[in-house]
């Protein structure tokens, strides 16, 4: 399979998984993540989402993980 046609199988995934994220409302599932850092001063509220980071890191070195021991 030629690099060409990876790269738009690829983005064509990378789109049908953003439009059933965004119409199924899944994109929630890491909202309260007590992993996740928050800092409100007066006005100004400072949101740092090192855990959601973490876990998503995790999941996709998994699924690479998986892809590298089937191919």
């Amino acid at each position: 399979m030629s690099i060409g046609k990876i790269i738009f199988f690829s983005g064509f995934l990378l789109i049908v998984i953003g439009a059933l994220i965004h119409f199924t409302g899944v994109s929630n599932i890491f909202k309260d993540n007590p992993l996740d850092l928050k800092f409100t001063f007066k006005n100004t509220t400072f949101y740092f989402p090192i855990g959601t980071s973490i876990i998503l890191s995790v999941m996709i070195s998994f699924i690479i993980y998986i892809f590298k021991k089937v191919l």
